[in-house]
């Protein structure tokens, strides 16, 4: 509590307070984007069709 005593503090504070909301609001921004991608990605590779063409030993 002491650092919110005076002006320049409190103003660093909230400042650091900010910083890491906007980092975290990227972080899930870009969370979401991948996310996306991915299940964009597994749609594609569903569509893969498997076949025992393989070289047996």
């Amino acid at each position: 509590m002491a650092l919110l005593r005076d002006e320049e503090s409190r103003d660093n504070v909230v400042r650091a307070v900010a910083e890491q909301q906007s980092v975290v609001t990227q972080f899930v921004s870009l969370l979401l984007q991948e996310e996306k991608r991915q299940s964009e990605d597994g749609k594609k590779d569903s569509a893969i069709t498997f076949t025992d063409t393989q070289c047996k030993p």
